[in-house]
C-alpha cells in the first residue's frame, strides 16, 4: 500500500483523518486528495481486482465525521464500484480508468459541498429573516438602528445567489455525450445526491431571501428620505420664525424710535 498526502498547507485541517483499515496489495491511500477549490478529502483506491470494496473499508466511509448524519453513497457499475461520503471515499476501478473515477469524484464532491454550505447557511439564517420580516411592511424610528445588520443580511443573500450560480453550470449542465466512465460517475453521483433538486430548491428559497430584504432596503430608503424632507422642513420653519421675529423687533424698534 502507498500513501500520499497533499502538501498543500493553506487549506489543510488541523489533524490528519484516520486511514482506512488493512488495504489490498496495490492500493493507494490519500489523506488529503485536494479538490478544486482548496478543500480535501481521503481517499482510497483499490484496485479492481479486489472486486468491492471491504465491509471494514465501507465501515470507513460510512463512519466519516463530515457527513453529520447523511447516508453514504453506493455506486457499481462497468467493472467500478464507489462507496462515497462528503470527506470519504472508497473506489474500486480497473488500472487505466482510475485517474477518471478519481477526478471525476473530486469534482463532484466539491460541488456538493459547495451547495450544501449555502443550505446550511439559509437554514442558519432563517430565523432572521423571520424576524427581518416585518420591516419589509412597515420601517419606522425605532428600526433604524437594524439599517446596518438589514444591509449585512443583504449582502450576504446576494454573496449566497452568486455561490449558486457558479456552481449551477456543473449541476445543470446536459448528460455528456458520447458518455465516459469519469462523465457516467459524476452523472451518477449528481442523481444519488439530488443535486439538480437541491440546486433548484436553494434557489426558490434565495428568491424569498432576495425579495424579502429588497423590500425592507426600499422600505428603509423611503424612511430616511421622508425622514430628512421633514427634518428639512422644521429647519425652513424655524428659520422663518426667526426671519419674522427679526422682522418684529425691527418695526417694533423703528416705532418706538418714531
Amino acid at each position: 500500500m502507498t500513501t500520499h498526502a497533499s502538501s498543500h498547507t493553506d487549506h489543510a485541517p488541523s489533524t490528519t483523518p484516520p486511514a482506512p483499515p488493512a488495504l489490498p496489495v496495490g492500493s493507494t491511500y490519500e489523506a488529503e486528495a485536494q479538490l478544486p477549490g482548496g478543500a480535501t478529502m481521503a481517499l482510497a483506491l483499490v484496485p479492481a481486482t479486489e472486486g468491492e470494496p471491504s465491509d471494514s473499508l465501507r465501515g470507513w466511509v460510512e463512519s466519516d465525521p463530515e457527513a453529520r448524519g447523511a447516508p453514504a453513497v453506493w455506486m457499481s457499475f462497468q467493472g467500478t464500484h464507489v462507496h462515497w461520503s462528503t470527506g470519504r471515499c472508497a473506489i474500486a476501478a480497473p488500472v487505466d480508468r482510475v485517474a477518471a473515477v478519481r477526478a471525476a469524484i473530486l469534482e463532484a464532491t466539491a460541488h456538493e459541498r459547495a451547495l450544501r454550505s449555502v443550505e446550511e447557511a439559509m437554514a442558519s439564517a432563517w430565523p432572521a429573516l423571520e424576524s427581518d420580516s416585518e420591516l419589509a411592511f412597515e420601517f419606522e424610528e425605532a428600526s433604524v438602528v437594524r439599517r446596518r445588520e438589514l444591509r449585512e443580511r443583504l449582502h450576504r443573500t446576494l454573496v449566497l445567489r452568486a455561490r449558486l450560480a457558479r456552481i449551477a453550470p456543473y449541476l445543470l449542465a446536459p448528460l455528456a455525450h458520447p458518455p465516459t466512465l469519469g462523465s457516467q460517475v459524476g452523472e451518477r453521483l449528481r442523481e444519488r445526491l439530488r443535486m439538480p433538486t437541491r440546486h433548484e430548491a436553494a434557489t426558490t428559497q434565495l428568491e424569498v431571501f432576495c425579495d424579502t430584504y429588497g423590500m425592507c432596503g426600499q422600505r428603509a430608503s423611503e424612511f430616511m428620505l421622508a425622514r430628512t424632507g421633514h427634518r428639512l422642513e422644521w429647519v425652513i420653519i424655524i428659520l422663518l420664525a426667526v426671519q419674522l421675529l427679526l422682522w418684529g423687533f425691527e418695526y417694533l424698534a423703528e416705532a418706538t424710535g418714531g
